[in-house]
């Protein structure tokens, strides 16, 4: 729970209204996180956590990993997002490698980054 505790302060730091986009099996986890840490007011109402579509299976297609999580953020931004999250390492790394910052201006908070970051600031 420590990832989401950082990338939820990081994405405080950045926007009103967060989304979280992550894997299709976590969805439930990362609403419930929502609940857990009291952050119902800093989310947005309609569907704050989203998953990506695509399977496992197909992770090994960078251009489709990419081009669903663009997509998931434009949704978010036309439901009221001006902040969100990659809730998952596996390819929040792989947006960081690919320098995506952000969709249509909306800045996108790395979950492990943030947490790297928030531990350097915490020593």
């Amino acid at each position: 729970m420590g990832l989401a505790k950082a990338d939820g302060i990081a994405a405080q730091a950045m926007g009103t209204k967060m989304a979280f986009i992550t894997l299709l099996y976590r969805e439930k986890k990362a609403a419930k996180r929502i609940s857990v840490y009291g952050a119902q007011n800093l989310v947005i109402p309609y569907r704050p956590c989203r998953a990506l579509t695509i399977s496992l299976e197909r992770f090994r297609d960078e251009y489709q990993v990419v081009n669903d999580f663009l997509q998931l953020n434009t949704e978010t931004i036309h439901h009221g997002a001006d902040v969100v999250i990659s809730a998952c390492c596996n390819y929040s790394t792989l947006f960081t490698y690919k320098d995506i910052e952000d969709v249509e201006g909306m800045p996108i908070v790395h979950g492990a980054i943030a947490a790297l970051k928030l531990v350097e600031t915490m020593a």
